[in-house]
């Protein structure tokens, strides 16, 4: 068959937007033995995907959408989907509205936001509240397939995680699976964080960057572009009392340009440096994380919290007809 005409097909579209559980659920789907995933960080560029990874085994793949943008390449979508099932999470707008600035307090303290965010500038602008939209959002795509089924962000707490993989697995019709060691793969505001400001060492004459996590999968997959498509391999554990043990990688292009024969002797270099370094290193973005959290927020102000609940209305009303379980979630 000519590979330029093949299109793979995936049975199962899967969308959650930011601060919407977008992590979670793909943890939770990722070790099914029954899914095929392709890491949403990957799907994010749309646009470069001329075909799909061929899956096989008989298990079911499975495509994660995180960038709302790229839906205006539906045509691509329709190429690349059975239109069988469709499976999208929502959350509480005011929640999230909450948990959206906060981050947007950790983007401005490690630099990636040049103002400091603004209340009222960021929670009741037009982006955010189209863009973060997954009510209006999923209901809009609902049409499009032949199964679709929504998950309330609370669903996706670590206590009802297994139920909610339960009631996934029963919704697509496959066996269901243990997800006891998910609590092992969760990150906080510290992983995001570190994964925006790496250790910057200089070993065998080679600049390179050490990003640490919480957990051994690797950096932190919250979309960042500078982690799309990267492959990384763990150098070092350190334990860190604040916060239990952090896990170090490394770029494997890095040592795809080390000669065999000095492997050695730059993974000794660089794990002695690392030790030697590190407590020092990490007060930065320790500060960072410890200035950002001095001024979160627990709950916006009601003139704010009024604009949102108003836009949001009528979606959640639209909602509540077609998902009554999600109710608990409002």
């Amino acid at each position: 068959m000519d590979a330029k005409k093949h299109v793979d097909k995936y049975d199962l579209f899967v969308m959650s937007l930011a601060r919407c559980g977008t992590n979670f659920i793909s943890r939770c789907l990722n070790g099914h033995p029954y899914i095929n995933p392709l890491d949403y960080t990957r799907n994010e560029i749309v646009t470069r995907h001329h075909r799909v990874d061929i899956f096989n085994n008989h298990r079911l793949s499975y495509y994660h959408l995180h960038v709302v943008n790229h839906l205006s390449h539906w045509d691509l979508f329709s190429k690349i989907l059975t239109k069988r099932h469709f499976l999208y999470t929502v959350r509480n707008p005011l929640d999230l509205a909450v948990s959206y600035y906060n981050f947007s307090l950790l983007q401005y303290y490690y630099g990636y936001r040049v103002q400091r965010p603004s209340l009222e500038n960021i929670l009741l602008s037009r982006d955010f509240l189209i863009r973060q939209n997954s009510i209006a959002i999923g209901l809009s795509l609902e049409s499009e397939f032949h199964h679709s089924k929504c998950i309330g962000f609370s669903s996706l707490r670590l206590d009802k995680a297994q139920n909610t993989m339960n009631d996934i697995s029963h919704w697509l019709g496959i066996e269901s699976y243990n997800i006891d060691d998910l609590s092992k793969q969760v990150e906080s505001s510290l992983s995001l964080v570190l994964s925006f400001i790496p250790m910057t060492l200089m070993v065998y004459s080679k600049p390179v960057q050490i990003f640490f996590c919480e957990h051994e999968g690797g950096p932190a997959t919250s979309g960042f572009v500078k982690h799309i498509f990267r492959r990384y391999i763990k150098v070092v554990d350190v334990d860190f009392c604040e916060y239990n043990k952090l896990y170090g990688f490394v770029d494997s292009d890095f040592f795809a340009s080390i000669a065999v024969h000095e492997l050695d002797s730059v993974l000794y270099e660089l794990g002695y440096k690392i030790q030697t370094e590190f407590k020092e290193w990490i007060e930065v973005p320790l500060s960072m994380l410890n200035s950002a959290r001095s001024e979160y927020i627990e709950r916006i102000p009601k003139s704010i919290e009024n604009k949102i609940l108003s836009y949001y209305k009528p979606y959640v009303s639209q909602l509540d007809k077609s998902h009554p379980n999600i109710s608990d979630e409002w």
